[in-house]
């Protein structure tokens, strides 16, 4: 590296250069920047001034902070400041600081003001606030974080997460994947910031304030506490408040018309009249039955006595007049509840027992029609929480039942005017009940629903359809509409540590949650069995001037998105392994049942002052989980070639990209931790596989140098035209014979392959399997292309349930060095 150093001119002015001093290095020059030593030339004399450093680096770029004062950022992410050391305009030496820790610097920007901007293709982007004075506090850092700009890329690679198909009597019309809920898990950054990233397209929360001076309810098991707020911070827990019961549990306490209050609790109900805090009416049920749960609209309350009663109270004035109570008996029990808020009179029951639910006349308590939500006698799952609006306009549909069950299932029925159930579909939105909570839009009438479980969604209508979009709500425990002047339009979002004011933004973006490894992410594999990803990482670190390299895999829960388990360090004794390959695959194990495992295929990074003494460049590994969710090895076994890529045919055969080699083998477990590999077949393509996908018995090719190649698996005892071999083959059946260093391949519908090429264009590639003559079937004629502009890292190929008026047909995610996009069989660019 070559750093310009300015000149000082009023200070060179005053120096004669015919004199003796003129020998001597002045302020003016160059310092060369190298790994163990720094230079400094002046541009004048040529005199050199020479300064050793402590550790060894390697640094990738500089910033000016004043003349004598330089930044210097290295290639494992550390911030150095450069000082040069003078007397007068006479250079004596430089010295050498670390200051902080930054993302690897693509680009330095001072920009004044004690201000540095880090400019990263390798992480997140940064802007920091600088603090060089020499009165500075020893324990004051030199560098504060202001912010941090997002950077996905480079994407090495990444998983689709498909969390919004659903289905349903009606699921072929419109388009199931724009949910909102589908998400990509990407592996980004390179080394140290290298990270795990969930990306996701919905709505966001936008905070607009904390209730500090208000009063905050809260609801025990046993008891009703109220507290009050100051506006200094302080906190009162108050004995009385408006006539609500504090002794007992609240289950539901909302405004009614006329300024009344109504609280329900386990004990029974309180209407209070908000302008004096009077208890105007009360309702208790007989003996010492308690409610389980309530619901309540503007008119109606329903509530659940013991799990086997219900009962419905009219609500009018200033009045509780109870309108019917209806025993169920032992044979089942209430599971949830809920009143229509836009319906006159109807009320929804889901039962626990049976599963089933049904939508009720609240006058008579009587069902109207009912619907069962079970598929078989063997199915467990629950109706916990039950909703019925208007999410569409009703020029369209009628309203919608949403049922969210305790598996984290939501199922919605479309309701008619005679409230029969129909167009039943179905859509996961976690692994644990989500709760509903409904949100009024005032303006047309309509309703959205909030969601809030593991991944919150809101549910809404839009273009004439269901929408549900991915929104940042992830600590919300209970969420309710709050409309005032100050604040229009607004939510009450709680959560265990605070309650906010908050604005949902309705425009669909895109949304990042980030998990930092602090090594690179290489490879990327999901199981939606485990729940987790399994990760090929790449740790390089530089120890007392040593460049440390070593790789692992490990685990990282899905829900949780934290690391768990154990993490399995790869080899790094005379040689350095490497991670080059991941997948997820269901393998038979000894007992010949289908289990969940995890390939990886790996490469030596020989070291050269140690000869590895073998021929073996590789290894092919298989992992499974145990109870514990750690990764135990089962298989481990050498490769004569570097193992780039690997795919899984026939449920029980890996298929191997070896160096030079496209190879396949039988798995065979022969107990709990040991395994075997069978050759059985191999193909030399033109040079060397990047990567393999494999369709049917059909294995695409994507070569190094040499496009792509199709290559067909024919078992034993099989052949065309009655041609039969004893021995497994491997049969080359087309080609693209045109050169192109290839990337990535991806099968995307039928005879259509999709590659990428280091050059950033995208190829659709066709095979002609019914040309009559034989050679035109063995060629790949090319169908459409574009330049992208950025090398493609991974595709991956996705099926999207689409009406068949459907213009554009989802077929594939490309994952580059910058960015991510949805390619659509017409191979349009969309964002």
């Amino acid at each position: 590296m070559l750093i310009p150093v300015r000149k000082v001119e009023e200070e060179v002015k005053r120096h004669n250069f015919r004199n003796t001093e003129s020998a001597k290095p002045h302020l003016g020059g160059f310092i060369v920047v190298g790994e163990t030593r720094l230079l400094y030339i002046d541009d004048v004399t040529k005199v050199t001034v020479e300064s050793k450093l402590d550790k060894a680096s390697i640094f990738v770029k500089w910033a000016e902070y004043n003349v004598q004062t330089y930044f210097l950022a290295d290639d494992y992410g550390s911030l150095h400041l450069l000082t040069i050391e003078t007397e007068g305009v006479v250079v004596k030496g430089m010295v050498l600081t670390k200051i902080g820790v930054t993302s690897r610097a693509s680009e330095l920007v001072y920009l004044g003001n004690e201000m540095l901007f880090v400019a990263s293709h390798y992480g997140d982007s940064q802007l920091f606030q600088l603090d060089l004075s020499a009165d500075k506090p020893a324990d004051k850092p030199f560098l504060t974080l202001i912010q941090a700009i997002s950077n996905i890329g480079p994407i090495m690679d990444f998983a689709v997460m498909d969390m919004g198909n659903r289905g349903g009597e009606d699921s072929q019309l419109g388009n199931e994947y724009s949910s909102g809920q589908a998400r990509l898990v990407c592996g980004s950054g390179v080394y140290k910031d290298g990270s795990l990233r969930s990306v996701r397209s919905g709505v966001g929360l936008e905070d607009v304030g904390l209730l500090l001076e208000d009063t905050l309810v809260v609801s025990f098991l046993t008891e009703t506490r109220v507290f009050r707020f100051d506006s200094e911070g302080g906190v009162e827990e108050v004995g009385e408040f408006m006539g609500f019961w504090l002794d007992c549990q609240t289950l539901l306490a909302r405004n009614l018309a006329g300024g009344m209050i109504l609280q329900v609790t386990t004990k029974g109900v309180v209407l209070v009249d908000a302008e004096s805090g009077v208890t105007v009416a009360t309702w208790t049920p007989q003996g010492q039955n308690t409610i389980t749960n309530a619901s309540a609209n503007k008119e109606w309350l329903l509530l659940s006595v013991e799990g086997t009663g219900l009962v419905s109270i009219s609500v009018t004035g200033n009045e509780l007049q109870l309108v019917k109570e209806k025993d169920i008996g032992q044979q089942d029990q209430v599971a949830c509840i809920h009143v229509a808020p836009q319906l006159q009179g109807i009320g929804v029951v889901g039962f626990w027992t049976s599963g089933t639910v049904s939508i009720i006349d609240l006058k008579t308590l009587e069902p109207i029609h009912g619907e069962s939500l079970r598929q078989s006698q063997d199915d467990a799952s629950i109706p916990r929480e039950v909703v019925l609006v208007q999410v569409v306009s009703p020029q369209v549909s009628g309203p919608t039942l949403f049922i969210a069950m305790e598996d984290g299932h939501v199922v919605t029925f479309n309701i008619s005017a005679d409230f029969e159930f129909s167009g039943k579909k179905q859509v996961i939105l976690g692994t644990r009940q989500a709760r509903l909570h409904l949100l009024p839009q005032e303006k047309n009438g309509l309703y959205s629903i909030l969601a809030t479980t593991e991944h919150p969604s809101l549910i809404y209508g839009e273009e004439n359809r269901i929408v549900y979009s991915a929104v940042t709500a992830e600590e919300a425990t209970f969420i309710c509409p709050f409309n005032t002047e100050e604040f229009p339009d607004s939510i009450i979002v709680a959560t265990d540590t605070q309650i906010k004011i908050s604005k949902i933004d309705r425009t669909r973006r895109t949304h990042l949650r980030e998990l930092p490894m602090g090594e690179m992410v290489r490879r990327i594999a999901y199981s939606p069995k485990e729940k987790v990803f399994g990760l090929g990482c790449i740790k390089r670190s530089l120890v007392d001037g040593d460049e440390v390299v070593q790789s692992s895999f490990r685990l990282v829960d899905e829900v949780i998105f934290q690391p768990v388990g154990k993490t399995f360090q790869l080899e790094r004794t005379n040689y350095v392994e490497l991670v080059e390959a991941v997948i997820r695959a269901e393998l038979p194990d000894s007992y010949g049942n289908p289990a969940e495992r995890f390939i990886v295929g790996t490469s030596f990074l020989p070291d050269p002052d140690y000869a590895m003494g073998t021929e073996h460049r590789g290894r092919i590994l298989v992992f499974g989980i145990d109870d514990n969710r750690d990764p135990y090895l089962i298989l481990s076994h050498l490769t004569k070639g570097v193992c780039r890529c690997l795919e899984v045919l026939d449920g029980n055969k890996i298929v191997a990209g070896m160096a030079k080699t496209v190879a396949i083998a039988r798995y065979d477990e022969t107990s709990t931790t040991t395994a075997t590999l069978t050759r059985l077949a191999s193909y030399k393509p033109s040079t060397h596989p990047i990567q393999i996908t494999v369709q049917g018995n059909i294995i695409g090719v994507a070569d190094v140098m040499k496009s792509m190649t199709l290559v067909e698996y024919i078992p034993a005892g099989t052949g065309k035209e009655g041609n039969s071999s004893d021995k497994d083959k491997l049969v080359e059946v087309a080609r693209h014979w045109q050169s192109a260093s290839g990337t990535a391949l991806c099968h995307v519908d039928g005879d259509d392959w999709l590659e990428a090429d280091d050059q950033g264009n995208l190829m659709m590639l066709r095979r002609n399997t019914d040309a009559v003559v034989v050679e035109d079937r063995k060629v790949m004629n090319v169908t459409a292309e574009m330049n992208l502009g950025e090398m493609v890292n991974r595709i991956r190929s996705v099926r999207v349930e689409t009406s068949k008026a459907a213009m554009v047909v989802p077929r594939a995610f490309l994952g580059t060095v910058g960015f991510l996009l949805d390619i659509k069989h017409s191979l349009r660019r969309v964002c």
